[in-house]
């Protein structure tokens, strides 16, 4: 490819066809003296560009010196000023505050002075005279000299003696109801007094000010200048003004540190310009010695700019030349590839479009022409095939040589990833849009300046705003005015200044929340509240509602706490009237077995005729119903002895070792003889059990009652099964009829003492219902418990489960007893 001439060389040969193509540039070698000639004319030439710069280097580093010193000074008054606004601020903050207290009901001198505690200063009530009547901290002609000046706003002193030191005072007053003035004296000394040694603060008249800077209004105009002094040296004077009033803070600083810098940054540039002369003469000299090594140095350039090629290739960046004569153009190897062409080189421009998406060629056209009057063009256009072409941008200037015609010399980038960035950057704000119209509170977007950027629906919906008012760059001032006749009310949240709630005419509540973005804009973004605000108001009728019934259930609990000391003591008396007859049916039980031991050992006696017949049979029959009758009588009076002793507590267990299998089969023998007697089949069921600890005669009586009962109430021909298993840490007994069954319902009252299920069927069998009950507490006593399984007309299963061990349930119940103590 052809190149444009360089000022560093001369002018170089016709590039040969197959470096055209490839778009290296080719470069020959020149003669020495060529090139130190030329060399020595570009060196003249940059030094003298140099030498411009460096002298505008050294003015712009003098200005920035004397600029930054100016925002130093001026800083410093700014700074001092804002300090004192604040202590004004808040003086007149204290003595308005005074002035709202004082408006309702007059205060008391002390009152007003108490309440004015929070402003800095010396405070005092003067009266409309100038008479000084509560107060102190400050001479009373202050007070009096700053009530007369009241109309002109703040008043500078510089004469009072506060504390025995002269000091700058400014004053603030504030009218008070019957013809008292509140008067604050403030002693800005504090903040005066921050530059240090190397300056001096003050305050004075912006008058004073303005004479000094030659200004008509400093604040206006200028803050900082360097003005000459009253010992004609020159000097910085920086002033800010105080708010309300006509003073102002005034910096006065030296400027021999700026003369000094002045001095110094000539010094450094002479130096430089200096070394940059004697640098070019050393320069001119060595090209004129360099003139024989141009060859290898042109070699080297070539290698330098095939990697600078590489490079470019690397970027997707190809190089282009459009000869407008010929219509021709010349593409790198790199270009050719991505526009589509099977290798570099040169190409008509018909060709050359081709490789163009014909959507853009008329495009391309258009800019070559513009380019041919202009001198420059930049296009983009795709290019490859058509189904996925790239986006290349393409860039190039007019190059017009006397001795070579006319060519557009340019790079085409690839910018498909830039192109697909911006689509997707433009999806994603168009997504965001809709997010924003479709979100249902208000929302709104201000730039830096406070004008409207975007805003939503909802936001004119809420606040009323008519949508012509709400174009683009809006300024923020004017929405904000028309929002307000729509607001009744406007809460700042306590901790967030940032947060407010508004209640609107309609009886509509807003959260609005209006934060800053990182570019300096404004957000804004509200929720609409009104639900939360209602429940809140339900939430306070509930909590009075609540209250209320507190107050009722405090008085229905001191009602029942006096119910409860009366059942307390209900249940002491039940206690005791139990206790007592548990004692009495023991004594009783134990009074009546000692005569029936007797009755039912002489009718056995006479019933069997021991001592010889009794003559007549009759006597015989009624002695076997004396003792029928005295055995079941003795079975009671047991029954009720052994449960008076479990209610009193008098039960004792004596736990042994016993084989389950064989008492359940001693048992089966006892009671078959029976059952046989009612037709009743009994079986006994007992796989290979464990030995387990029991009270034997306990064990006894469960079996006892659990079978008599299952006989008594199975009718003839029928089956009851005494099975024994193990229930994890337990023996299982089971006792299984077919007799009458229970129903569900009657079942838990079973194993109640006395109870029966009130049914034709047990009042046919009788009994005192005391054979469960006793059974259940023997069961409780070892650990176990009862279980009954039955359905009506159908039969009855009663289980007992036994712990394996007693002594490792006493020691587990003993450790439980500990800790609870």
């Amino acid at each position: 490819m052809a190149r444009d001439k360089s000022p560093k060389r001369p002018k170089a040969p016709k590039p040969n066809a197959k470096a055209a193509a490839k778009g290296a540039p080719q470069r020959t070698a020149s003669s020495g003296s060529g090139f130190a000639r030329s060399a020595v004319a570009t060196t003249l030439t940059y030094l003298a560009i140099f030498i411009v710069v460096i002298c505008l280097r050294a003015s712009g580093e003098l200005n920035q010196a004397r600029e930054r010193e100016l925002n130093h000074a001026a800083a410093a008054a700014q700074e001092a000023a804002t300090a004192i606004n604040n202590s004004i601020e808040r003086a007149q903050s204290a003595l308005l505050t005074v002035a709202q207290l004082d408006s309702g009901a007059p205060l008391s001198n002390a009152a007003v002075l108490a309440a004015a505690q929070s402003a800095t200063g010396a405070s005092a009530i003067v009266l409309s005279n100038g008479r000084k009547i509560a107060g102190d901290g400050a001479p009373e002609r202050a007070f009096e000299t700053a009530l007369a000046r009241s109309d002109s706003g703040h008043v500078l002193y510089g004469d009072i003696q506060l504390d025995g030191v002269q000091q700058t005072m400014i004053a603030v007053t504030q009218d008070l109801s019957g013809q008292r003035t509140a008067v604050t004296l403030l002693a800005p000394t504090g903040a005066l007094k921050r530059l240090g040694a190397r300056g001096e603060a003050f305050i004075a008249p912006q008058a004073e000010i303005d004479r000094r800077f030659g200004a008509a209004d400093f604040s206006k105009e200028i803050n900082a200048r360097l003005v000459d002094g009253d010992d004609k040296t020159r000097q910085i004077l920086a002033a800010a003004p105080l708010t309300k009033s006509s003073l102002a803070v005034g910096v006065r600083l030296p400027a021999q540190d700026l003369r000094a810098n002045e001095q110094r940054t000539m010094g450094v540039y002479a130096m430089l310009l200096f070394g940059t002369v004697l640098a070019g003469v050393v320069l001119c000299a060595v090209f004129f010695a360099q003139g024989a090594r141009m060859k290898r140095t042109e070699e080297a350039l070539q290698e330098t700019e095939t990697r600078f090629r590489i490079a470019v290739d690397a970027a997707r960046c190809g190089v282009f030349e459009w000869m407008l004569a010929e219509d021709e153009v010349y593409l790198t190897d790199l270009l050719a590839k991505l526009m589509g062409a099977d290798a570099a080189g040169k190409f008509s421009g018909e060709r050359f479009l081709e490789f163009v998406h014909p959507d853009d060629r008329a495009a391309v056209r258009n800019a070559l022409k513009t380019a041919a009057a202009a001198g420059a063009a930049e296009f983009t256009f795709r290019a490859g095939p058509t189904d996925r072409p790239l986006w290349l941008q393409a860039r190039g200037r007019l190059i017009a040589e006397s001795d070579r015609p006319m060519r557009i010399v340019g790079v085409a980038l690839d910018v498909s990833d830039q192109r697909t960035t911006e689509a997707q950057l433009q999806a994603a704000e168009a997504r965001l849009r809709d997010a924003i119209h479709s979100f249902t509170g208000p929302f709104a977007l201000w730039d830096a300046r406070r004008r409207l950027v975007l805003c939503n629906r909802s936001f004119a919906n809420t606040f009323g705003l008519d949508p012509q008012m709400l174009r683009r760059g809006a300024p923020y001032r004017l929405i904000a005015e028309s929002m307000a006749k729509t607001v009744r009310a406007d809460r700042r949240h306590e901790n967030d200044p940032e947060v407010r709630e508004v209640e609107l005419v309609e009886d509509k509540w807003v959260h609005l929340v209006e934060r800053n973005t990182s570019e300096g804009g404004l957000v804004t973004v509200g929720v609409d509240i009104s639900a939360m605000k209602l429940h809140e108001r339900q939430l306070v009728n509930s909590e009075t509602r609540l209250r209320a019934l507190v107050d009722d259930l405090n008085r229905s609990r001191s009602e029942l706490s006096e119910l409860a000391k009366k059942y307390e003591i209900e249940k002491v008396r039940a206690e005791e009237a139990n206790e007592a007859k548990s004692t009495f049916l023991a004594n009783m039980s134990h009074e009546l077995r000692t005569p029936l031991n007797a009755i039912n050992g002489f009718s056995e006696i006479m019933a069997t005729e021991l001592f010889g017949p009794m003559g007549n049979e009759q006597y015989v029959e009624y002695s076997k119903d004396i003792l029928s009758s005295g055995t079941l009588l003795l079975s009671l009076i047991n029954d009720i002895l052994e449960m008076a002793k479990i209610e009193a507590g008098k039960q004792t267990l004596s736990p042994i070792i016993l084989n389950p299998q064989r008492e359940l089969e001693d048992m089966g023998r006892l009671f078959r003889p029976r059952a046989e007697q009612k037709s009743i089949k009994l079986f006994v069921e007992s796989q290979s059990l464990p030995d387990f600890e029991v009270d034997e005669r306990a064990l006894t009586q469960i079996l006892n009652n659990l079978l008599s009962n299952a006989i008594k109430f199975t009718p003839e021909n029928g089956l009851v099964t005494l099975r024994g298993f193990v229930h994890g840490e337990f023996i299982g007994i089971e006792v299984q009829d077919t007799g009458i069954g229970i129903p569900k319902d009657d079942i838990p009252r079973l194993a109640r003492p006395f109870e029966q299920v009130e049914s034709a069927h047990s009042r046919q069998h009788g009994g005192t219902g005391l054979g469960l009950a006793l059974t259940k507490s023997l069961l409780e006593a070892h650990g176990g418990r009862l279980e009954i399984d039955s359905e009506f007309g159908v039969g009855t299963i009663v289980r007992a489960l036994i712990p394996l061990r007693q002594s490792a349930r006493k020691n587990a119940q003993g450790d439980m007893k500990d800790a609870a103590e």
